[in-house]
Parts: structure tokens; C-alpha cells; sequence
């Protein structure tokens, strides 16, 4: 009851949304299990069961509440739903209408959240199939690794037994309930599903094992067949990851280089970012610390004169910089006052 306690603390402050279906759905397979056997269950109400648990819950939650009442100023504000009230033009479900407009003071941030992430939801509400496409596209490169090598060919082999069934029909809940409904799919939305992936893949070893002791000529071909087909998407999943991992460190060497030339240079600074037109939207160079006023560098965005001018007035005890980091090289010099 604790492990469960403290497992469900860890989901929430990771995946919410995900980790409350996957809480139901995991509360649906133990009544499943527990069916007819409801002892077992009121045992889990005894106090010195619960009272642990309990605690533990009422311990997070309150740390939950006070973290987000220090971020947002409220104890029931996530800081994810302050962003999208502030920023957001379209929710993170395709089945829910767009959000009210709004204002954006950054082209940078405009394109974000209206040229990519609403055409995204715009595109999957009209054709809803596009949901199961995104979800396949995400998931069969896991599905094909490694990781997941004994489980065909151990269906194909021997009879799962009645628990092997229902982790599968809980793993496909989920997909259902918690992904599709996803205007767009990434791997790590996937994460609350995991311990139900060791369960289907642990038994899929246990059958496999019990097929190829068989001296099953068949198993050979099937499981010889399919670790050639793992090990190929392995193969095309990890160039495809070095060729974007490629990008990512280039973008960030570049600002791990500018913040140690910043660093030799004083210890306060303030640098203005001035993107070119076509600058990827995804590598955002303006992330600050938390306390923006005593962190050593604050980046912040090109604006109008009038509000540069607001800016630089504001951080006065601090040397300026302007960086142009779409140049070829990427040029950082002393901000023109």
C-alpha cells in the first residue's frame, strides 16, 4: 500500500493526465484480479495498512499544493495550465475546441504556439485518424527494439495465460484513454505504462523459455526471424536518434559556449537574443533561472527600441549584450547603447 502510495505521488508530479489513467486503469485490473476474493482487499483498509499510506499522500499533496503556490500563487494552479492560460491557443487534446487568442509580444512565441502547435491541432481534428498514425509513428520504434524481443514470438508459440491477457488489454486501455486523444505523441507520454511493459515482457520470456525447451523447430524460425527484425529497427532508431541527438548538441555547445565566454568576461550580464527569420523555434536560448534577478546571466528577446530600452534601464548594474546566434558564425558583441 505504501509502494502504491508513493508510486502514485511520483505520477502525478511527472505525467498528471497520464498518470490518472493509468491509476484507474491499474485499480480496474486489481478489482479484476481481487474478483470474488474481496478479503483481500478489506484487508488493505486495516489502519495499520493504511494509516502509512495515507500520510504519505496527505504529506505530498501538501508539497504539491505549497510548490504551486509558489510558483503560480495559487495551491491548485499547475505551472503547465498558468502557461497555457498565458500562452496556450489550442489545449492538448484534439477532441476540446481551441482556446480564446491571444496577444503575443514575441514572434518567436507566436509561431510556437499558432504556426506549429495549432495547425497540429487543427490538422488532427479534421481527420481524427491522424491521432492513430502519430501514436504508431511514436510507438512501434519501442515496440521493435530490443526490449520487446521475446514477446511475439512467444504468442505465436505458446498460449498466454489469463494474466498475460489482461496486462495487454490494460497496456491497450491506456493507448485508448491517455495517448490517442493527444493532438500529438511523444515517446516519453508513454513512461506510466512501463511496469505493465516489464509484466508483458517478463511473461513473454517465461513463454519463450517453455517453447524453445521444447525443441520447437518453429520457435527457432519465428524467434531467429524476429531478432533480425529487432535488431534492424534498433539499428534505424538509433541513427535516426544520432542524426536529431546531432542537432540538439550543436545547439547546445553553442550556448554552453557563449555562457563560458560570458563567464570570463564578468560576472553579471544581460544578453539580448536577436533571431533571423528562419531560426528554429524548438532551440529557445531565453531560459533563465527561477530568481531572474540575481542570476548571473538573464537572456531575454529582441524587442522595439523603446522596449530595449525599458530592459537595459531595469538591469542598468549589468553589462549588455547582443547575440545573433542564426549568424554564421554566431556573433555575440557588447549591446549598442
Amino acid at each position: 500500500m505504501l509502494a502504491a502510495a508513493t508510486g502514485l505521488l511520483v505520477l502525478l508530479n511527472s505525467r498528471p493526465f497520464e498518470g490518472t489513467v493509468m491509476t484507474i486503469v491499474c485499480g480496474a485490473v486489481l478489482a479484476v484480479f481481487c474478483r470474488g476474493k474481496w478479503q483481500r482487499i478489506g484487508n488493505l483498509g486495516r489502519v495499520a495498512v493504511a494509516i502509512p499510506a495515507i500520510a504519505l499522500l496527505l504529506c505530498g499533496g501538501a508539497f504539491m499544493a505549497y510548490y504551486n503556490y509558489r510558483v503560480t500563487g495559487s495551491p491548485l494552479d499547475l505551472p503547465y495550465l498558468v502557461n497555457q492560460r498565458m500562452y496556450g491557443s489550442v489545449p492538448a487534446f484534439w477532441l476540446a475546441g481551441e482556446l480564446p487568442k491571444v496577444a503575443y509580444r514575441h514572434e518567436e512565441i507566436r509561431r510556437l504556439y499558432v504556426d506549429w502547435d495549432l495547425v497540429i491541432h487543427r490538422t488532427v481534428r479534421a481527420a481524427p485518424w491522424i491521432s492513430f498514425e502519430l501514436a504508431a509513428r511514436t510507438l512501434i520504434p519501442f515496440l521493435f527494439s530490443v526490449f520487446w524481443l521475446p514477446v511475439l514470438p512467444a504468442l505465436l508459440l505458446m498460449r498466454p495465460c489469463r494474466k498475460f491477457k489482461i496486462a495487454v488489454g490494460a497496456l491497450a486501455a491506456f493507448v485508448v484513454l491517455a495517448i490517442l486523444p493527444m493532438k500529438m505523441v511523444l515517446t516519453h507520454y508513454f513512461a506510466p505504462a512501463i511496469p505493465l511493459v516489464l509484466i508483458v515482457v517478463m511473461q513473454g520470456f517465461r513463454l519463450l523459455k517453455l517453447a524453445l525447451r521444447q525443441r520447437n523447430h518453429r520457435a527457432r524460425l519465428v524467434y531467429g526471424a524476429w531478432v533480425s527484425l529487432c535488431l534492424l529497427m534498433a539499428f534505424l532508431s538509433a541513427v535516426a536518434w544520432g542524426m536529431w541527438s546531432h542537432q540538439t548538441s550543436s545547439f547546445t555547445q553553442a550556448r554552453s559556449t557563449v555562457k563560458a565566454l560570458l563567464a570570463a568576461a564578468g560576472p553579471r550580464h544581460l544578453v539580448i537574443v536577436r533571431r533571423g527569420k528562419n531560426a528554429s523555434m524548438h532551440e529557445d536560448w531565453i531560459v533563465n533561472e527561477a530568481d531572474i534577478d540575481g542570476s548571473k546571466i538573464v537572456w531575454a528577446r529582441d524587442m522595439s527600441p523603446a522596449q530595449n530600452r525599458e530592459l537595459l534601464a531595469y538591469f542598468g548594474d549589468r553589462k549588455k549584450w547582443l547575440l545573433e546566434p542564426d549568424q554564421a558564425p554566431l556573433r555575440l558583441v557588447q549591446y549598442p547603447e
